[in-house]
């Protein structure tokens, strides 16, 4: 039944032709439905959202907010916002209604659309996450959102700094989004200067999430910014000075900052070899495959720099040893040093061709 109203020339059935009949038949209905009374607050987007109470008040805000950019000057007229504050309001009288969430997974566009009714009514709540129904069930929503604007970021930057040790207790299934809200922030609303700003998080999370966390810096660097480089590196610097000290997981999951293009290669590779050993998962049942393809090639002293440290630990053949061979034979006089040392640990780790190449370095 939503789904017709929310996009009527999607559907067959006959519907409300105009938009603002739309909304106030889905708030009429929303008002009509019934979210179990409990005192556990809604937390998990997704079965929220599979409430009747949910799903309405997600379709109401977003034909709202669809009738609010059809409008010559994109605004909310007075009834959508009393919706929306009717909406927002639902959780003091009972903690398990998840209407207040639906709201906040739009919280890009209102903001952007209706600041004055933002500040109103949201804004005191993105200070800090606290263990409150209207709290948790709001930051869900925050986390799972839409879109989020960099107004929003830098609205929710402070809060979204300390909040791993309450995330991952109480909003377990948003835990994923936050490691990409918290890369994000990282990246594009933090200096080079203010490079301890994730310390926070890295003390309390993980090492495998630190790692996850390391990967989706990745995500959210296209290179075209040479900038980049000067976080990244205080960053690493920072971890390398033991703040806290990096795990091999964490070094593993470093080995793709080596490759973000336009990188300085030379001072990647500087501060992986100066990392921990790469951490083999005994989980992932020997399966040790490193991603090198991308490194640049024309740097063959940082390469072999770089595959020298990752053999360090090793205990097989490296899966990348047809390419270190090729890069090994090319070493050029400055790096001749550097070869018999490749070289000898391949030996050791029963690459039998090594020797004859020990013999002529």
């Amino acid at each position: 039944m939503v789904y017709p109203i929310t996009y009527p020339e999607s559907g067959t059935e006959p519907s409300p032709g105009l938009a603002l009949e739309r909304c106030r038949l889905l708030l009429g209905l929303w008002r009509r439905a019934v979210a179990v009374p409990s005192d556990e607050p809604p937390t998990d987007p997704s079965q929220a959202h599979a409430t009747a109470r949910g799903s309405l008040a997600f379709a109401y805000v977003e034909t709202v907010l669809r009738l609010a950019q059809k409008r010559d000057v994109v605004e909310i007229d007075g009834g959508g916002l009393a919706g929306l504050t009717e909406l927002m309001g639902a959780q003091s009288v009972n903690s398990s209604d998840p209407s207040s969430m639906m709201v906040a997974r739009f919280a890009g566009y209102i903001l952007e659309i209706a600041p004055d009714w933002f500040d109103a009514y949201m804004q005191s709540d993105l200070h800090e996450i606290t263990e409150s129904a209207q709290s948790l069930s709001l930051w869900a929503g925050i986390y799972s959102a839409r879109f989020m604007s960099k107004e929003l970021r830098l609205r929710t930057r402070d809060a979204t700094r300390i909040a791993w040790p309450l995330v991952a207790r109480c909003l377990p299934s948003t835990v994923e989004a936050f490691i990409q809200i918290h890369a994000a922030h990282f990246v594009f609303d933090t200096l080079a200067d203010e490079h301890t700003w994730a310390d926070p998080f890295v003390a309390a999370a993980p090492v495998t999430t630190r790692a996850r966390w390391i990967r989706t810096i990745v995500h959210h660097l296209d290179g075209n910014d040479s900038d980049f480089q000067r976080l990244l590196f205080a960053y690493w610097q920072h971890r390398l000075d033991g703040q806290p000290p990096l795990h091999g997981a964490e070094q593993r999951a470093l080995l793709e900052w080596t490759t973000l293009r336009g990188i300085d290669v030379q001072r990647a590779t500087s501060l992986f070899v100066a990392g921990p050993h790469v951490w083999i998962s005994d989980s992932e049942g020997g399966f040790d495959y490193f991603d090198v393809d991308d490194f640049p090639l024309n740097d063959n002293n940082a390469f072999l720099r770089l595959c020298n440290h990752l053999l360090m630990g090793r205990t097989t053949i490296p899966p990348f040893l047809n390419m270190l061979v090729d890069a090994t034979k090319e070493a050029s006089a400055e790096d001749a040093g550097l070869a018999r040392e490749i070289w000898g640990r391949l030996l050791e780790l029963g690459f039998g061709p090594a020797r004859s190449y020990l013999d002529v370095v």
